[in-house]
């Protein structure tokens, strides 16, 4: 009797059960903004320069509520390289109306930026968040965003 002999291929695919990241953000509300019964307002966030997210229009009075939240796929090769959200709230108006600044064209007003450090993996960060408006060769305090943000791990398969 012959016997043949079986070769056996190893499976080399390296991507078939790696590790993503998922930062978990959720936006609530801001306080302290000026008259927002008036105009629309939004938040436009980041983690990554050109990947901006937005939230949908909110009005309201006293405060401004979004509820908003929104998941980022992060690599584990470069969680590094993002180490901070970047959010600015803006108020919308009509262009051309008495809601955008002098010189805008587009109608949006910055109301104020905030920089706030991602947590560190597994753990969350969250709370009341000061904004910062630019205000000729300085900046001045322009209310508070509530955020809170968390990065946890999911197994893909790709």
């Amino acid at each position: 009797m012959e016997t043949q002999a079986r070769r056996r291929k190893k499976i080399t695919n390296n991507n078939y059960n790696r590790i993503k990241y998922e930062l978990v953000i959720k936006i609530s509300s801001a306080e302290g903004i000026d008259n927002p019964t008036t105009y629309p307002y939004r938040v436009a966030f980041w983690i990554r320069p050109n990947d901006e997210y937005i939230t949908q229009e909110a009005y309201g009075s006293p405060n401004l509520v979004w509820n908003s939240t929104c998941h980022i796929e992060l690599d584990i090769l470069s969680m590094e390289d993002y180490r901070y959200l970047y959010l600015e709230v803006i108020r919308c108006g009509e262009a051309g109306s008495s809601g955008s600044e002098p010189g805008t064209s587009t109608g949006i007003t910055l109301v104020g930026r905030a920089q706030i450090q991602l947590p560190k993996l597994w753990s969350k960060r969250g709370g009341r968040f000061e904004l910062f408006r630019p205000d000729g060769d300085g900046v001045s305090a322009q209310g508070h965003v509530h955020v809170s943000m968390e990065i946890t791990n999911s197994y893909r398969f790709f």
